[in-house]
Formats: structure tokens, sequence, C-alpha cells
């Protein structure tokens, strides 16, 4: 038995490991996990959404951070239609959705700049969304050189 399981994990990673098997494994595999995870949603949802919860916190804060770091380098705050590629930019997740599936959306204020997700029930403006705005610092004057 153990050796039947480490045959069929070999088989696994052997396959996302190579380039031409990937390709052509990458698509059963997701469905797989689409129907496994389709199986599990119902039951584990109590459990999964303070855990979604706290995921999407995390990124719209990693998102925040970003959003500063951007500011600092002179250029304008991504629309929410750029956000795919201003996530990509920074390494996160490119499809710039929650982890319900519903996607981030950036507003804007002189001084402000603000993160929003719908939340479980995947409608903007209900009382369960989730909102990381990030107020822009004010720059420190920088003092010359020392002499």
């Amino acid at each position: 038995m153990k050796q039947l399981l480490l045959a069929l994990l070999l088989v696994f990673f052997l396959s996302l490991a190579v380039p031409p098997l990937r390709a052509k494994a990458m698509p059963k595999y997701r469905a797989a996990g689409g129907w496994v995870w389709g199986v599990l949603d119902g039951p584990l949802t109590p459990v999964m959404t303070p855990w979604r919860r706290v995921q999407t916190k995390s990124e719209m804060s990693r998102i925040a951070n970003l959003l500063i770091i951007w500011r600092n380098r002179g250029y304008p705050p991504p629309t929410t239609e750029e956000l795919p590629r201003f996530m990509f930019r920074g390494s996160l997740d490119s499809t710039a959705t929650d982890h319900w599936g519903s996607p981030y959306v950036i507003g804007s204020k002189p001084d402000t700049v603000y993160v929003r997700s719908a939340g479980p029930d995947k409608q903007l403006g209900t009382e369960d969304d989730l909102l990381a705005p990030v107020r822009y610092p004010t720059p420190s004057r920088r003092r010359g050189p020392r002499r």
C-alpha cells in the first residue's frame, strides 16, 4: 500500500515538474480540485468563512502597502481595472479577487486610497464588507547631506 501511494505521488509530482506533462495534466488537476472543493465547501462554510476573512484582510493590507510604495514613486493609484496588473507586478495574486471570488474595488480621495472587498455575501455596500483605507503619510522633508 505504501509503495502504491509513493508511486502515485511520484507520478503526480513528475507531471508537475515536466512542462509538457504539466500542460496536459493541469486542466485535469484543476477540474478534480474544483470538484473536491465544491463537495467540501458546503459543510465547511462555517469554518472557512473566518479563515477567508483573515486571508482577505491580509491580502488587502499587502495591497495597501503596495499602494503606499506606488504613491511614493510618484504614480497615481491604479483603477479597479488596472488592479490585476498592479497586483501581478507586486507579486500578489493577479486575479485581484478576494477569497470569496469577488473582485477588489479601489477608491480614492485626495489623501486616502481604500481597498474594498464585498465579503461573504459578495455584494458591495452591505455591513459585511471589508475595508482597508490607506491614508498617505505626508512626505518627510529630506535633510541635505552632512557636511
